[in-house]
């Protein structure tokens, strides 16, 4: 269980984590938009479950062998009820939950410029005051790149940056030694 796939780091997975720390409480709701094989939802609910928290992982799983993956890395914490998987489309799974749910949404699903901005209009209203919304894959602040670069950026799948900009400006953090990027709520 300790080696599942995952796009991300291992200094991501301890950003992550220590992200996570600073909003946990009894109780501890995270929605995960984008869960793959379950690396980093492993990493969120080893936080949580301290806290007798739930890791609601949203995926839309296209790959039935990645979703298999999935279930035989985390089923235990399944059956335990400290995960719970939703395979839909992430705005579709964001109707099934009130507004100031969440102590953390982590949004890794689809990078592209218009999902990653469709995923935190959806997301933001979700998350609980004092909570975090975070994400994965962003390599720095867009506004600081010259206009080439930043063309350059808009051309690649990644509009994770771009997405950030518009909705944030450059109010957004990026944790240390990582592509996790953060909004306190």
């Amino acid at each position: 269980m300790e080696n599942i796939e995952s796009l991300m780091g291992k200094s991501d997975m301890l950003a992550l984590g220590k992200l996570l720390n600073s909003c946990l409480r009894d109780k501890v709701a995270i929605a995960e938009i984008g869960s793959y094989e379950g690396g980093s939802t492993l990493t969120l609910t080893k936080e949580s479950i301290r806290y007798d928290g739930v890791v609601v992982a949203i995926d839309i799983w296209e790959d039935e062998a990645v979703c298999t993956r999935f279930w035989e890395n985390l089923g235990g914490f399944i059956k335990l009820g400290y995960i719970l998987p939703i395979r839909k489309p992430s705005v579709d799974a964001c109707r099934l939950f009130a507004d100031k749910l969440f102590d953390m949404v982590f949004i890794d699903a689809d990078h592209k410029y218009s999902s990653v901005k469709q995923d935190i209009g959806a997301w933001l209203p979700k998350v609980r005051s004092n909570g975090l919304l975070c994400g994965y894959d962003c390599e720095g602040y867009y506004s600081k790149y010259s206009k080439a670069k930043q063309k350059e950026i808009d051309a690649k799948d990644n509009g994770v940056m771009k997405a950030l900009y518009e909705i944030f400006g450059d109010g957004y953090k990026i944790a240390p030694q990582s592509r996790i990027w953060y909004v306190a709520v």
